[in-house]
Formats: C-alpha cells, structure tokens, sequence
C-alpha cells in the first residue's frame, strides 16, 4: 500500500501549477470514478453526504504534514473539492508555503473565524486555509463563469 500512496502523493501534490483538478481526478468525477484513480487507497468514511471519501495520512505536501485527505462531493455525488487535514500547529507554515506560491491570501470571515483564500492563477479554483481544531486546505472548483 505504501508504493500506491508514494504514487497518489507524486501525483497529487506535484509543482504548485498542478494543483487544479488534481493530477489523477478531475472536477465532476464520480465516487466510484475517484475510488479506481486513487488505486482504492481512497475508502468511503461512512459519512453518507459531502466529503464521502478519505485517504488516511501521513500525506507531505510542501513540507506540511497532512493527517488525511478528504474527496468532497456535490449533491449529485460528483467532485467538486479536495480537503488536507492537518494538525492546528501545521497551521502557521501551511500558510506560509501557500502565500510563496499564491501570495498574499484575500480574506473572509465564515462562522467569526477569519478564513484567508486565493484563487489558483490557471483555473480560477478556490484554495481556502482554515482552522478549527484542525488546519484545513480546501480546494474547491472553480465557481462556474470564473475562468
């Protein structure tokens, strides 16, 4: 298993500019789509809605340790983002290593928690770091009429 997550990780978290519709999914795919790309390392979590799928960790992503990786899906159970969970103390170096390779984050306040995002310069794809209890990288798809 570990050769098929080194596989996943190369893929995945390849040069910064790759990062939009992930290297081995694309935006759309289905739950079952998701699970043949990712050689089944992917597994359902049981949730029944939204993030159906998880990847357990230790996932390294430019020098973050990440504790799993989550594939969320829309209402009609088709990829619309991607979710790295890591360790709150992660939190301050994700950010950095973000701000290098999209500068400076724009800001928006969800839930009186400030959340800093960007935009991925290719795709228009959302790149949102947040924190609550744990530190999160979402990445969403583009909001249709973007691009």
């Amino acid at each position: 298993m570990r050769g098929s997550f080194a596989f996943f990780v190369a893929l995945v978290f390849g040069p910064a500019t790759s990062l939009a519709h992930w290297e081995f999914t694309r935006w759309g795919m289905t739950v079952d789509e998701v699970q043949r790309a990712s050689r089944y390392d992917a597994i359902l979590n049981g949730q029944g809605f939204g993030c159906l799928l998880e990847m357990p960790g230790p996932v390294q992503f430019q020098g973050s340790r990440f504790d799993k990786v989550l594939f969320c899906f829309d209402d009609d159970t088709l990829l619309r983002g991607v979710e790295l969970v890591a360790d709150a103390t992660a939190y301050a170096g994700i950010e950095k290593t973000l701000q290098r390779a999209y500068g400076p984050p724009m800001l928006r306040r969800s839930l009186d928690m400030p959340e800093r995002y960007w935009s991925h310069p290719e795709s228009g794809d959302m790149i949102l770091l947040s924190q609550d209890g744990k530190a999160v990288v979402t990445y969403r798809e583009a909001p249709e009429g973007s691009n």
